[in-house]
This record gives C-alpha cells, sequence and structure tokens, in this order.
C-alpha cells in the first residue's frame, strides 16, 4: 500500500468562498461611518488666473504666450513676452519679481 501525496483543498475553498460572500453582504449592510463636515470655500473665482502665464517654444522655434504667437524667439520677442508676462499693475495685487531679480539655483551639493 502506497502514501497519497495529495491534498483536498476543496473544502477551504468552499470556506474561503462562504468568507468572501459574508463580508461582500457586510460591506453592504454596514454604514459609511461617521460624516465628517468639509469646509466651504468663501473667495473662489471661476475667472482664469492670470498670474500664470503658459509661456511655451515649439518645434519651429516660434514664441507662444497663453494662446499668443510672438513670432521666433529675438530680443523683441523675449522683450514682448516679458512686457505680456509681467502685465500692468493690478489693484490689490502684490508686485511680481522681475526677471533680473530671479536668481539660478546651485545643482552642486556642499559639504561641511
Amino acid at each position: 500500500m502506497s502514501v497519497r501525496n495529495d491534498i483536498n483543498v476543496t473544502p477551504l475553498v468552499d470556506v474561503m468562498l462562504v468568507l468572501l460572500i459574508i463580508f461582500m453582504l457586510m460591506t453592504l449592510v454596514t454604514g459609511r461611518g461617521h460624516d465628517v463636515p468639509l469646509p466651504v470655500a468663501s473667495q473662489f473665482t471661476l475667472e482664469k488666473d492670470q498670474r500664470q502665464p503658459v509661456v511655451a517654444i515649439d518645434l519651429a522655434g516660434n514664441l507662444w504666450v497663453d494662446k499668443d504667437k510672438l513670432g521666433p524667439v529675438t530680443v523683441a520677442s523675449l522683450g514682448e513676452m516679458d512686457a505680456k508676462v509681467q502685465g500692468p499693475a493690478r489693484p490689490g495685487s502684490t508686485s511680481r519679481p522681475t526677471t533680473a531679480s530671479i536668481t539660478p539655483r546651485s545643482t552642486r551639493c556642499s559639504s561641511t
């Protein structure tokens, strides 16, 4: 007489399916928990944000600010872009930095 090496997994699968059905039903029966009051925005606008213009250069080398084509990248078109990006001063808005006051970040790490 030889020893059987196989395991009957049918009862295990039956128990797991019953547990799965029980857990699925319990998630439907139980509530979602405690409702949390969310804050309501008091000041908002549906207008486009004017302080974040989109500046792009296409494959042909043309400069775009938002949806306005300024032409090829030259000193004149860069000056026109700067005027469009800076824009006129709005009442109540804070002054934005000019391009001359922006300093590049250092990419090197200093060791101390």
